[in-house]
């Protein structure tokens, strides 16, 4: 809203030239859940592994996606299956097929990402042995 009102003036020419709408920004952080994400999809037709991380196709069609159901452009993706994740990546404490990490996405384009590092000495060897890490 900030950048709506302070740079209107900018804004004009930008969307002169790169038509656009402001974006739609929920109140509170938008954060959805990757089986959830997973069963949008599916309910839209697209058939894949749940556990494989997404195209960019897959990301634009959960962005529409996000939109029509929640009204918002902006969403948090939490909950990556840890087998896309880097080794180092803390696990979910509730189930370790996911881990403490996310993307935010915008319009159905990742702008940023983070994750939880694994900080157990122990819990990290253990994840390297499991996947081969020397």
């Amino acid at each position: 809203e900030g950048l709506e009102s302070e740079c209107a003036n900018v804004l004009v020419i930008i969307r002169d030239m790169y038509p656009s709408e402001p974006p739609v920004i929920s109140a509170e952080p938008l954060v959805i859940h990757w089986p959830e994400a997973m069963t949008m999809l599916k309910e839209h037709g697209i058939e894949r592994d749940r556990m494989a991380d997404l195209s960019t196709e897959e990301e634009r069609t959960l962005g529409s996606l996000v939109r029509q159901k929640f009204g918002a452009d902006l969403f948090f993706l939490d909950r990556y299956p840890s087998g896309v994740r880097p080794f180092y990546t803390m696990l979910c404490e509730d189930d370790p097929l996911y881990s403490n990490s996310y993307d935010c996405i915008l319009r159905g384009q990742e702008i940023g990402s983070g994750a939880q590092r694994c900080h157990d000495p122990d819990l990290l060897e253990a994840r390297c042995a499991e996947l081969g890490v020397p």
